[in-house]
């Protein structure tokens, strides 16, 4: 099937052009100029809209089990919720368990998702057993297409948690490999006496979240991952940054030629802690939590000068009854929903105000995750010859966000329910085929694939 999409104001890795696309066997075809010469099957007139790469959302948890709380939406609703929003790939994670190989971990995930997804899709891994033998299935991972894992340096009390022998030892193998480390960067000796001592004192009300998990854990964890990472040569990769002491010391690392990559989410910069002096502050619980105005203040001048290399979500997505069951933060269910909102709220946040050019935004939410996992150029571009993953997307519509306008499960919402938004996704092309058009959903869930990554390449650092 030919597609014509007509006159849009196309976002290229270099710039807007007014132009056309061509689409062709689930690939774009022709970048230009082309008449209705009666051999397309659709046109599509995108006169009034932009066409966007389509947005890559590289940090999700779609039926996440976390302790007594299972997330509501799973591969089919998460990602159709995710392509109504503009999001044509997500890569998520795959949590290994006690007794369970890597292998077996991956295997177990990619049965959840094939056939139940509806959007294309890519995985990291969750190492919980990097007892001595596991080399050889490291290898087999990156071989099919896993080329990055994720390390806690918190939760000591769970398996998730990792010593730094531990993280030291797969950093260690990681060159080797060709796979990337992501470190989740709290320090737990912090965080742990940080709760005991408002546990102590009685003060467990859900305002006190972000007191339980202070600004200089992250910072700290962040400090001694990137030391790790230099003596053993190798890259890094540290997810959802929310303090700018973070950014700094990646940005310092960087500087320094380190291969240090930082990612951050919407809520770190769209947010502050005054959400916790409502009525629902259980609704904003995550982790690392939502901090203060004047850190995200400064978190905002740190994104505009071009120290956030990436922008996912970590979204988890509990309905807003799953997340009033809790009492204190102790029994909360920590996440928050964000990949169906990503693109909007980003769009209206910054390139609005004309804080960042869109250019630049695409690039942190499309083209350098791509770059980043391997993906690249067959996502996160438009380019002949890459997948047909198209946003149309109207930068005029104004509209003020609220939960029934998610695409998810029932009794789900969004932390951003009331802010003011322009910019409005009209349509979705995931590889060719329409999956989203003006709110309505036409996917199938049996259309996405998983997506191999390739070995992490150190050069594509120079480009973010």
């Amino acid at each position: 099937m030919a597609i014509l999409i007509k006159n849009g104001n196309v976002v290229l890795e270099d710039g807007q052009i007014q132009t056309d696309i061509v689409i062709e066997e689930e690939k774009i075809d022709a970048i230009g100029e082309f008449a209705d010469d009666g051999n397309f099957d659709q046109i599509y007139d995108a006169s009034n809209f932009l066409v966007l790469p389509g947005v890559i959302d590289a940090h999700t948890h779609f039926y996440l089990e976390s302790g007594s709380y299972t997330t509501a939406d799973d591969f089919n609703t998460g990602t159709r919720s995710a392509a109504c929003g503009g999001v044509t790939t997500v890569i998520d994670f795959a949590t290994q368990v006690p007794g369970e190989s890597l292998l077996e971990t991956i295997f177990k995930r990619k049965k959840q998702a094939d056939g139940n997804v509806n959007i294309d899709y890519g995985l990291h891994a969750i190492v919980a057993d990097t007892s001595s033998g596991q080399e050889n299935e490291l290898e087999e991972l990156v071989e099919m297409g896993i080329v990055s894992m994720k390390l806690f340096t918190t939760y000591r009390k769970t398996m998730l948690y990792a010593d730094d022998n531990m993280i030291s030892r797969i950093l260690k193998l990681s060159n080797a490999l060709g796979f990337l480390v992501q470190i989740h960067a709290e320090d737990d000796f912090i965080v742990e006496s940080a709760r005991t001592a408002l546990i102590y004192q009685g003060s467990t009300l859900l305002k006190y979240h972000g007191k339980s998990r202070p600004a200089n854990a992250e910072s700290e964890a962040v400090k001694r991952m990137i030391a790790l990472a230099a003596r053993a040569n190798s890259p890094l990769y540290i997810v959802h940054n929310s303090t700018p002491e973070s950014l700094e010391l990646i940005s310092q690392a960087r500087q320094r030629g380190e291969d240090v990559i930082a990612e951050s989410c919407p809520q770190y910069f769209l947010l502050n802690d005054e959400v916790f002096d409502g009525a629902h502050p259980e609704e904003f619980v995550c982790s690392p939590p939502i901090r203060p105005i004047e850190l995200v203040e400064t978190m905002n001048q740190l994104l505009l000068q071009g120290k956030v290399d990436v922008i996912g979500t970590d979204h988890c997505g509990y309905t807003r009854q799953q997340k009033r069951m809790a009492t204190s933060f102790i029994d909360a269910a920590n996440g928050l929903p964000g990949v169906e909102t990503l693109l909007p709220t980003m769009f209206s946040h910054v390139v609005v105000p004309e804080k960042i050019n869109l250019v630049r935004l695409m690039k942190i939410m499309s083209t350098n995750p791509a770059k980043i996992f391997g993906i690249y150029p067959q996502k996160g571009t438009i380019k002949v010859g890459s997948d047909a993953d198209l946003v149309l997307f109207d930068p005029q519509a104004s509209y003020t966000l609220e939960d029934q306008m998610l695409h998810s499960v029932e009794g789900a919402y969004t932390p951003y329910a009331g802010k003011e938004i322009t910019g409005k996704v009209k349509k979705t092309f995931s590889r060719g085929r329409l999956i989203y058009d003006e709110g309505r959903f036409l996917g199938l869930h049996t259309h996405g694939k998983f997506v191999p990554g390739t070995p992490f390449d150190k050069n594509v650092i120079a480009t973010l």
